[in-house]
């Protein structure tokens, strides 16, 4: 066989991508064979003191040609290690007469990125092995070894989001980048807001991981490099540009930037336009501010002048209203609604008179044609009649009169008299949530209009036919939720009752409801719950669960007792020590943990699972990399985001938190908004409650819900 020559053999393993030890151990070069170096010399080399990173990669370039193989080969993997510090002399010695020096520094070049790409592979399609972890932490820690081709490669995958493994590749580069990322990589950090990190096909957005990475740089040099963006995204051929600026001045600038921020008003892009009302929502502003918005009341794009009403209504601008009134004449029946449902929300009787015309059409015709043009108003009448009753402006006996004509304005006159809320509504209400006679679909909306009450009898009522199974099966959600909705000392009273149920239907969603609304008068019901093993398995979650968010002596005693008994059912023994660990008792996760990892391992047991154990372990820092692992290989993980939001929650971290939970609400927005109970009462966001951003998320939801006819149904 023939043997290559030296040059031959670096050449071949620069290929490689990796050096071999033939690489630097001859040399043709006889002043660099010396057999025995200096001894003194190699440990001065090896231990470059307390000197700056700067100097210590000049000294590791110079030492390039050192006559030692082994100082030769030590500073280049030093060189690798130092990064960015490195790359102004690396540069310089790939012109270097010394054709070693040139191929070391070709090396220095290409590891990192070869090496980059191996492990954000290994990220991808091995998130469910220690392999995965492995190649995170390697990136992860590495600091300034892979920052540069981190940054390359995120360019690299950003022109192949179509294609999804590239993008799952951008998500999980990103993920890496906003762990390492410091104060002075600001300006490449916001570069990357030029691209299009945006949505892939079917895939997810990976932009707020590079939130994340934003979130850890000078809040003042991101807004202002954000607003730099912002003023030259309207000639980018980046669509996206523009609106990814407002985002980041609206997560992290304040109100001065208000100003520049309005100058997206102009931008050619619809998304970008939109984008500043949104910001605007993020920094809350004041409603004297939010009128600036009233120019996207015209905007050609009509989404965009549906997220503006949103938000002038979010921000109670009632200064706004003669601009909403003159969307009552568009042709877009949607439109029309919505502006409707904005006055409604701001409850400003200088609107009624412009919703009576609405909810009391003049029509001439005969009573067929007439009945079919009322029908054609169905959803703009009846969204006129909740807008009015909120204003006080409609009294029950209207309302009562309009369901009783059938003119298909049911719903939003059913919570038409919730808002009114007086005796004569009640009862209609009860009456039609009570009678056999009316669809499901009717006595569904009946009850969710008496929940906007809070009244004591509306409680009794709801209570007293679950009790007693005087509602259908398919009515029990509903009023369960009426109940829970209502929150006052009344309801939660019947709730405590309803736990004498034998029905594991009712039972299930009334241990729900006892935990989100910390009903400590339930305590006793519980532990008798448990005690008696009458729960069943599928019940013993959600038992457990509210328990340990009451937390006390007394549950923990009897989660306990109840953890020990359950020897051989794996499942239910992980639910008592969830509950535990929610009540502070956090050491017996320590065998869950130990049990689900070699799951993951050996069966592929979800992560979702794994993470759950972390979190209930306070393992934060294995909880954030399970949940992130969801993402890497699927940014749309909803669930992981929701969860990512609660350990930074269960950490205090509210930013943070606000940040996921957004990011979660983004991605599903169709599943949250039938879930916004949940996230208004969940104990593991309890930081977060009482903050203003906050409660915006969650009354955003909830109107969503609230207007939604076909929710609960």
């Amino acid at each position: 066989m023939k043997k290559m020559t030296l040059p031959q053999v670096i050449s071949f393993s620069l290929c490689l991508g990796f050096a071999l030890p033939a690489l630097a151990q001859d040399s043709s070069d006889p002043a660099k064979s010396k057999k025995n170096p200096d001894p003194k010399q190699s440990r001065e080399i090896e231990k470059p003191g307390a000197l700056s990173k700067t100097d210590q990669a000049q000294q590791a370039f110079d030492q390039l040609s050192d006559p030692d193989w082994r100082v030769r080969e030590k500073a280049t993997h030093r060189l690798v290690k130092l990064g960015a510090y490195g790359k102004p002399f690396v540069q310089q010695g790939l012109v270097s007469s010394d054709p070693e020096v040139r191929l070391r520094c070709i090396l220095v070049l290409r590891r990192p990125e070869r090496l980059t790409e191996r492990l954000i592979t290994k990220m991808v399609t091995e998130s469910h092995k220690d392999s995965g972890v492995k190649a995170f932490d390697t990136l992860a820690k590495s600091e300034d070894e892979f920052k540069d081709a981190l940054i390359r490669k995120i360019h690299q995958y950003v022109l192949a989001t179509e294609n999804k493994t590239q993008a799952q590749r951008l998500g999980a580069a990103l993920d890496v980048l906003s762990e390492i990322v410091t104060p002075a990589d600001t300006k490449n950090v916001i570069e990357l807001l030029r691209l299009n990190i945006t949505d892939g096909k079917h895939i997810g957005s990976p932009f707020p991981i590079l939130l994340e990475a934003i979130a850890k740089l000078p809040k003042e040099d991101v807004v202002k490099h954000a607003i730099e963006v912002l003023e030259t995204a309207n000639a980018s051929p980046n669509a996206y540009q523009g609106s990814q600026a407002c985002r980041v001045i609206g997560e992290f600038g304040d109100r001065k930037a208000l100003p520049h921020l309005l100058k997206g008003l102009t931008h050619k892009g619809s998304i970008t336009r939109m984008a500043v009302a949104k910001a605007m929502r993020t920094l809350r502003c004041t409603p004297e501010e939010a009128v600036a918005l009233t120019p996207l009341l015209k905007d050609e794009d009509n989404d965009a002048i549906v997220v503006t009403l949103e938000v002038l209504a979010e921000l109670d601008c009632r200064q706004a209203i003669p601009e909403i009134l003159k969307l009552l004449k568009n042709d877009s029946e949607s439109l029309v609604v919505q502006a409707i449902t904005t006055l409604g929300i701001l409850a400003d009787p200088s609107a009624a008179a412009a919703l009576q015309k609405i909810l009391y059409p003049k029509i001439n015709g005969t009573e067929e044609e007439i009945r079919k043009k009322l029908a054609a108003q169905r959803l703009k009448r009846g969204a006129a009649a909740w807008a009015l009753a909120r204003m006080k402006k409609v009294t029950s006996a209207d309302l009562i009169q309009l369901i009783e004509k059938k003119e298909d304005v049911e719903f939003k006159a059913y919570l038409a008299l919730g808002e009114v809320g007086d005796k004569a509504s009640i009862d209609f209400l009860k009456t039609v949530a009570s009678s056999m006679k009316v669809n499901a679909a009717k006595r569904t909306w009946a009850i969710r209009a008496l929940s906007l009450t809070k009244d004591v009898g509306v409680s009794e009522f709801l209570g007293e036919k679950m009790l007693k199974k005087q509602f259908p099966r398919v009515l029990w959600t509903a009023a369960i939720n009426g109940l829970r909705d209502q929150n006052t000392a009344a309801s939660k009273k019947e709730i405590v009752k309803l736990l004498d149920s034998t029905d594991q239907t009712i039972l299930a969603a009334v241990y729900d409801v006892v935990g989100d609304l910390d009903i400590r008068d339930a305590i006793p019901k519980l532990i008798k719950k448990l005690n008696g093993r009458t729960v069943s398995n599928a019940n013993l979650s959600l038992l457990t669960t509210a328990m340990g968010g009451l937390g006390g002596k007394e549950i923990i005693e009897a989660l306990k007792v109840r953890h020990t008994a359950e020897r051989r059912n794996s499942t239910n023994k992980r639910y008592c020590a969830w509950a535990l660990a929610r009540a502070g008792e956090t050491q017996f996760m320590k065998d869950i943990i130990a049990e689900t990892k070699r799951s993951v391992t050996q069966s592929g047991t979800s992560l979702n699972r794994l993470g759950i154990d972390y979190l209930y372990g306070h393992d934060w820092t294995n909880a954030r990399k399970t949940f992130r692992r969801m993402l890497w290989t699927n940014p749309k993980a909803q669930f992981a985001a929701y969860n990512l939001a609660c350990v930074e929650g269960m950490r205090e971290n509210k930013p943070m938190s606000l940040r996921f939970l957004r990011r979660s609400l983004d991605a599903w927005p169709s599943y949250w908004i039938g879930n916004w109970r949940h996230v208004a009462t969940d104990p593991d966001l309890k930081s977060l409650h009482g903050e203003p951003a906050y409660e915006q998320l969650v009354n955003r939801l909830r109107w969503k819900y609230l207007m939604n006819e076909s929710n609960d149904r």
